[in-house]
C-alpha cells in the first residue's frame, strides 16, 4: 500500500470514478486535488499507479524505483568503512583518487536504482511544438547543519531538511512538467549537477557538518539517483541527459585549493549516482574531469559553471564579474570555431547561447547568463552578516527550437514539510 493513508472510502470512490472517465492522468489528478486540496500531486499520482497495478496483480510501479533499497542500503552502510578509509588515504596522499572513485562505484552498484517500464497503449502522434527543459540542481550543501540561533532564526538547515525540500521540489517540478508534457513535445530534459552538493569545511564557526565524508557521498548520491529515477518513472518517454561539474566547497581539505576536478567530493557523489543508476535506455549520465559542463540542443550550445571563479562583486552580487566570465567563455568558443574552420572539420559553428551559473544561492535572469538558486537558501555566513535573505528554491528553464530561453520557472521550497519518501542511509 502507499505510505499515505487512503482510508476514506468516499475519497477512494471519487478517485475511481474520475479514473473511469478515460481522461488523462493529469486531468484526474487536478480534479481530485480540487476536491481534496490537502492531497499533494505525488500522493494522488502514486495512488493512481497503485490502483492500476493492483488491477493487474502487480506491485505498484511508482514504488519500484525505491523498492528493496532499505535492505540494500543496510548492506551499503556496512561497506562505508572502506569508503572512509579510502577518503582518509586521499587526504594523506597515499592513495590515488582513481582507486577511491572505483571503490565508491562498487558500493553504489550494491543498491541500484530500478526504473519501472510502464505498459502504455498505442502512441498517438499529435503534432506539437517542440521544447526542451533544463533543470539546475546546485548548492545542496549536504551535511551542513545551520542552527536557527546562529542566523537570527531565519533558516534552519540540515541533511533531513535538504531531503524534505528535494521531495517537495520533485512534487512541484513533476506537476509543472506534466503541464508542459501535455502541451508540447518534450525532446529532452537536461539536469545539471552544479557543484557544492556537499558542504565541505569552508564556513567553520558559522555552521557545522554532520556525518563523515563516506556517509555524505552515499546520502547525496542517493538523493540524486532516486530523484532522477522518480522523474524517469513519471515520464516514461522522456529522454534525460545528466551533466555535472564540481564546486568550490567539496575539496577534501580546507587548503590548498584542488587542481583537478576529480579530486573533489562532488566528483565522488556524481560517480556514486552514476553507478547507482547504471545503464538505462533513456538516461545518459556524463561525468567528465572538467570544471565546466556543456550541452547542445537545437544546434545551440549552453555552458554550465559553478560560479566561484566569478569575482568583482557589486553590492553583494557579481554583475561585472559575471559579464567578464561570459565574455571569456565566448572568446574561447570563437577561438575553437576558428580552429575548426581552419582545419575544415566542420562548416557550421555552435556559438554559446547562454551560461548557467550556481554558487551565489540566488536567482537572476540576464538572458545570456542565468544564476540559479539553492535549496539551502542563503548560506549561514551571509545571513549572519545581514546580507539579503534568499528563500530556498530551485529553478528550471524551457528552451525553444530557436535556442531561445522560452521561460524560466522557480520552485519555492520554504513551505516544504518535515517528511519525505526517499530511502536514505541513517546517520552513523
Amino acid at each position: 500500500m502507499p505510505k499515505y493513508s487512503w482510508d476514506n472510502a468516499q475519497e477512494n470512490e471519487y478517485l475511481a470514478s474520475l479514473m473511469a472517465k478515460g481522461k488523462t492522468t493529469a486531468w484526474v489528478v487536478k480534479e481530485h486535488r480540487d476536491r481534496y486540496p490537502e492531497r499533494t500531486y505525488f500522493q494522488v499520482r502514486r495512488h493512481i499507479d497503485y490502483l492500476m497495478e493492483k488491477q493487474r496483480g502487480q506491485k505498484k510501479a511508482s514504488d519500484s524505483v525505491l523498492a528493496g533499497l532499505e535492505k540494500k542500503l543496510a548492506a551499503t552502510q556496512a561497506e562505508l568503512k572502506d569508503v572512509k578509509r579510502a577518503q582518509s588515504a586521499v587526504v594523506a596522499a597515499s592513495m590515488s583518487n582513481e582507486q577511491v572513485v572505483s571503490q565508491v562505484q562498487k558500493v553504489a552498484k550494491a543498491s541500484p536504482i530500478v526504473i519501472p517500464k510502464y505498459e502504455r497503449g498505442p502512441l498517438i502522434v499529435v503534432e506539437k511544438p517542440h521544447r526542451a527543459v533544463f533543470a539546475e540542481w546546485t548548492d545542496w550543501h549536504n551535511r551542513a547543519r545551520v542552527s536557527p540561533e546562529v542566523v537570527h532564526g531565519l533558516n534552519e538547515f540540515n541533511p533531513h531538511r535538504l531531503a524534505c525540500r528535494q521531495w517537495d521540489y520533485l512534487d512541484r517540478f513533476c506537476a509543472w512538467l506534466e503541464v508542459y508534457d501535455s502541451e508540447y513535445r518534450l525532446d529532452r530534459l537536461i539536469i545539471n549537477l552544479g557543484g557544492d552538493m556537499d558542504n565541505g569545511p569552508i564556513h567553520k564557526g558559522e555552521e557545522s557538518n554532520v556525518g563523515d565524508l563516506g556517509w555524505g557521498v552515499v546520502y547525496a548520491g542517493n538523493l540524486i539517483s532516486q530523484s532522477i529515477g522518480i522523474i524517469a518513472s513519471r515520464f516514461p518517454r522522456l529522454e534525460i541527459q545528466v551533466i555535472a561539474e564540481p564546486g568550490n566547497h567539496t575539496r577534501f581539505s580546507e587548503k590548498p585549493q584542488v587542481e583537478k576536478p576529480r579530486d573533489t567530493l562532488d566528483y565522488l557523489i556524481y560517480a556514486f549516482a552514476q553507478a547507482q543508476i547504471g545503464r538505462q535506455d533513456r538516461i545518459t549520465f556524463e561525468l567528465q574531469n572538467s570544471w565546466r559542463a556543456d550541452f547542445t540542443i537545437y544546434n545551440s550550445r549552453f555552458v554550465c559553471i559553478h560560479g566561484d571563479s566569478i569575482k568583482s562583486a557589486s553590492f553583494g552580487f557579481p554583475y561585472y564579474g559575471a559579464w567578464r566570465q561570459v565574455a571569456a567563455i565566448k572568446d574561447q568558443q570563437t577561438m575553437l570555431d576558428e580552429a575548426r574552420r581552419a582545419l575544415e572539420k566542420d562548416i557550421e559553428t555552435l556559438g554559446v547561447r547562454a551560461v548557467f551559473v550556481g554558487h551565489f544561492h540566488t536567482f537572476a535572469d540576464f538572458l545570456s547568463v542565468i544564476f540559479f538558486p539553492s535549496p539551502k537558501g542563503m548560506d549561514a555566513l551571509g545571513v549572519k552578516n545581514g546580507f539579503q535573505t534568499i528563500e530556498p528554491m530551485q529553478a528550471a528553464v524551457v528552451i525553444s527550437p530557436s535556442g531561445r530561453l522560452f521561460e524560466t520557472q522557480r520552485f519555492f521550497l520554504h513551505k516544504a514539510g518535515n517528511t519525505h519518501g526517499f530511502t536514505l542511509p541513517e546517520l552513523t
